[in-house]
């Protein structure tokens, strides 16, 4: 059964939706849209690495790679979690809901992937008699190592002296890409290797038949983190080179493993990218709509290696930088790197990591987002601060390594412990994310309490659409319908809808609109949440907080003030909204505030609130 015992956290809001970028409060076994699942195996201690993968399957479902010790040496690993958060104890043969994998050495998982029939390929590096390779794995949907694969469901390649892969992409007929680094004896080259659908180097149909391609690029280390798949079959691969200092690496090669010098990168079959001077890696690659976006991190100009800051680059399909564009980058006061990026189907952008102080990965580490717009700005309504980025602390160390777009939400990866050397949970965070369009425009959606019922009303443009169910929850997960609107038809002006829910739940009431198009297309509007509640001009929760508090203010029209005190009276946090009339809730960011004690003032009304 699933722990909705911090449904509280939205207790207060009345008749607003919840804003993009923030935790889902109805998910997650801790609460307020976060997750933690211990690796209790004989070390029972996670890796603090940079690499990682999150994978959504149906259902609600996930998948999340991971590297821990086995008590001698370190392991693969792949959880798979339900859709409420918790460890699914069926997968991985051992009811523990995971599945740690040994090659014989030291093993470091980089990257996973689904093939066409659901199979996981986990890929990695292996330590054999001292030097790294290649290390490839596949489970079974049940999360079991497939004996059809490999040998035992595993398979080590080495090309040079060591072999490090990064990243790994599938194709249509599920063959398997894999990129990475090789050293030759005198300089680490970019690396792609491609293998057959079994695990068997695929020398007859790459390269000319060598089955991989060692690119040299300028300076001295040059590595592939992230791999990207065009319809043609063209292999996009993005990463970093060091020639003095580290630049954003990008490159093509053709379907048949041959670098693309003919289509791309103005005849170099590569780009690097450089901010001002600055150290760079690129970390991720997304295409869509016809450009290439990388992501990672950059040297915010300041000269030491803790102030990095989030990066990010667009370029077209031919690898030249949009120069309207061009290169991004989003600093969250400390040291942050970005480890995954995802399009949204709107075209807005999304990069998740870690935000950390001191050097990597020491220090206190928090997952970190941030939402752009088209055009490379922070979308302000993203993460409800007005600033388009949020963070999420677990309460410890908290690295953020990876990110999945799913219907209506952002899920984040990574992992948390005391510190360090402790990290021995699995940890996942759920933000709202509303921003699939749907078949219509949604203008507004409302929802006000009226004396006995909650009347919702909804403002749209739309087109084929043929009728509006309304959806209604308790939880925010399990809704039910409970009537519908029949749509008015195509029209170029707005339409306005009401509907009265006569016998509102009591407590919490959660509804969506079920958009039902002519042709059966079906799509979900942004939740709206109602309480029969408090008639407090103020109220906050949760309280105690640690993060984001959320506020409700009940003001007549026009604008109004909130002040967050310390004890002192000293103002540590102000916000200026405006009033319609009817409750008007926000939320703020309490993460730098001290613990303590602090008290939220509007006009004569005051609530105190304890910061852990």
């Amino acid at each position: 059964m699933r722990n909705i015992f911090t449904s509280f956290l939205l207790l207060c809001i009345v008749g607003v939706h919840a804003q993009d970028g923030v935790l889902d409060p109805f998910w997650g076994n801790v609460g307020n849209g976060t997750t933690l699942a211990p690796v209790s195996g004989p070390a029972g201690v996670l890796s603090q690495t940079s690499f990682q993968k999150l994978i959504l399957l149906s259902g609600g479902f996930s998948l999340q790679s991971f590297t821990a010790s086995n008590g001698t040496n370190q392991d693969f690993g792949v959880a798979r979690f339900d859709a409420d958060g918790n460890l699914d104890l069926s997968f991985g043969g051992s009811n523990t809901g995971y599945i740690l994998i040994d090659f014989g050495g030291d093993d470091f998982s980089t990257s996973m992937a689904l093939q066409s029939d659901g199979k996981i390929i986990i890929v990695g590096n292996s330590e054999v008699l001292g030097d790294n390779a290649f290390a490839l794995a596949r489970l079974t949907t049940a999360g079991l190592l497939d004996g059809t694969f490999g040998t035992g469901g595993k398979k080590t390649q080495t090309i040079g002296t060591d072999n490090l892969a990064f990243s790994v992409a599938i194709r249509p007929d599920d063959k398997i890409i894999v990129g990475g680094s090789v050293w030759n004896g005198f300089v680490y080259l970019a690396a792609v290797a491609q293998f057959t659908s079994t695990g068997t180097l695929d020398a007859g149909n790459f390269n000319g038949g060598n089955g991989y391609n060692l690119t040299s690029i300028p300076g001295d280390v040059a590595a592939y983190y992230s791999l990207a798949l065009k319809t043609d079959g063209s292999i996009v691969a993005a990463g970093s080179a060091i020639e003095g200092d580290h630049d954003f690496l990008l490159a093509q090669y053709t379907s048949l493993g041959l670098l693309d010098m003919a289509g791309f990168g103005s005849g170099a079959g590569y780009v690097l990218t450089d901010y001002a001077g600055r150290s760079e890696q690129a970390y991720a690659v997304a295409i869509s709509g016809g450009n290439i976006f990388l992501a990672g991190y950059t040297d915010n100009g300041t000269g030491t290696t803790v102030n990095n800051d989030f990066a990010l680059a667009k370029y077209s399909s031919v690898g030249v930088l949009d120069a309207g564009f061009g290169k991004v980058s989003t600093d969250f006061g400390a040291n942050e790197m970005s480890f995954a990026l995802a399009v949204q189907s709107d075209g807005k952008i999304i990069l998740a990591g870690t935000r950390f102080s001191g050097n990597y990965p020491g220090g206190d580490n928090d997952f970190a987002v941030v939402r752009y717009t088209t055009s490379g700005t922070p979308d302000l309504l993203f993460g409800g601060n007005n600033t388009g980025k949020n963070t999420v602390d677990f309460g410890g160390n908290d690295p953020g390594l990876s990110m999945a777009l799913g219907n209506g939400y952002i899920q984040l990866g990574g992992v948390n412990g005391a510190g360090a050397g402790a990290l021995n949970n699995l940890a996942q965070a759920r933000l709202i994310n509303t921003s699939t369009p749907l078949p219509i425009t949604l203008f507004t959606f409302t929802g006000t309490r009226q004396s006995n019922t909650i009347v919702l009303g909804w403002k749209t443009l739309e087109q084929d659409v043929l009728t509006y169910e309304i959806e209604r929850s308790g939880d925010g997960r399990n809704f039910n319908r409970i009537g519908s609107v029949a749509a008015m038809g195509n029209s170029s002006n707005a339409r306005s809808y009401t509907f009265i829910d006569p016998l509102p739940l009591p407590g919490v009431n959660v509804y969506r609109l079920k958009v039902v198009a002519a042709n059966s297309a079906l799509a979900y509007s942004f939740l709206v949440i109602v309480r029969f509640g408090s008639k407090a001009v103020v109220q906050a929760c949760p309280n105690p907080v640690g993060s984001l508090l959320h506020l409700q203010v009940n003001a007549p029209a026009g604008n109004l003030e909130i002040q967050i005190t310390d004890v002192s009276g000293r103002v540590v946090r102000k916000v200026k909204l405006t009033s319609t009339g009817n409750p008007v809730a926000t939320s703020v960011d309490m993460t730098n505030l001290q613990r303590g004690i602090y008290f939220v003032r509007y006009g004569r009304d005051t609530v105190k609130v304890i910061k852990e």
